[in-house]
């Protein structure tokens, strides 16, 4: 049985990955690869799904102001506002098929539990810059916590330095935010906002951990299966020789 055993500590133990999918418009891109955060909670297995939203500001450093005030104004007439002009609505994507009501239902349980957000069928999901060193006390869960606190049920955030993706983490004394997060490379996020189209974007992360565990528990099976087949064999032959001496 060691091996069964080794495979279920290697899937526990290695980091988990996944991916983000973005569709604007009838338009789907590839999916991007991500490395999600070693604190909060984990990507559920039906992922996460929602609107993407740039952070405002970017860095997300400080309490984001364009949340609650763009969601508000999504439920009131369906349109999503520019961030960089909230009060000039002439440039708003037009939601139609979408309903509002799934808004106030994002927002309510975003701020009452937001682990359990993903639960409303159209979250929101921020975007955010890593903005490496600019800020001392600017750490990444300190980023996403504010992303939670404005609503959003998960956070992307992406680099602005390095290409290599890294595990996001936290001091050890800080809270744990409460919603999932994912950092991706400056390329993937160079694209990702060269592409987006904000009230427009839905983004989709999945967890890839639970299909690459399914599939090295199926590998190890049939491995195990194999051993017991052999031993089987070689105990018969055995038996076999004994009885014939």
């Amino acid at each position: 049985m060691w091996p069964l055993a080794l495979g279920i500590i290697i899937s526990w133990a290695m980091p988990g990955m996944s991916s983000v999918v973005i569709q604007t418009g009838n338009f789907t891109l590839d999916p991007f690869a991500d490395m999600p955060s070693d604190f909060g909670p984990r990507l559920p297995p039906e992922g996460i799904s929602g609107f993407l939203v740039v952070a405002d500001p970017e860095d997300a450093c400080q309490p984001l102001r364009n949340s609650l005030k763009d969601l508000d104004a999504l439920s009131r007439n369906g349109t999503f506002p520019s961030k960089r002009d909230s009060g000039d609505r002439s440039g708003a994507t037009a939601l139609n098929h979408i309903d509002p009501d799934w808004v106030v239902q994002a927002r309510v349980s975003a701020e009452s539990n937001p682990s359990e957000a993903s639960l409303s069928s159209h979250p929101w999901i921020a975007l955010i810059t890593r903005s490496q060193g600019l800020q001392p006390n600017c750490t990444f869960d300190a980023k996403v916590r504010h992303a939670q606190e404005a609503g959003a049920v998960a956070a992307i955030v992406y680099d602005d330095t390095l290409e290599a993706l890294v595990i996001m983490s936290k001091p050890p004394e800080a809270e744990d935010p409460r919603i999932p997060s994912v950092f991706v490379s400056k390329r993937t996020g160079m694209v990702i906002k060269r592409m987006m189209k904000e009230g427009e974007t839905i983004v989709n992360i999945t967890a890839l951990d639970a299909i690459w565990g399914s599939m090295l528990m199926s590998a190890l099976a049939g491995v195990l299966a194999v051993c017991v087949v052999i031993s089987t064999f070689y105990f018969i032959r055995s038996v076999h020789i004994r009885q014939i001496i």
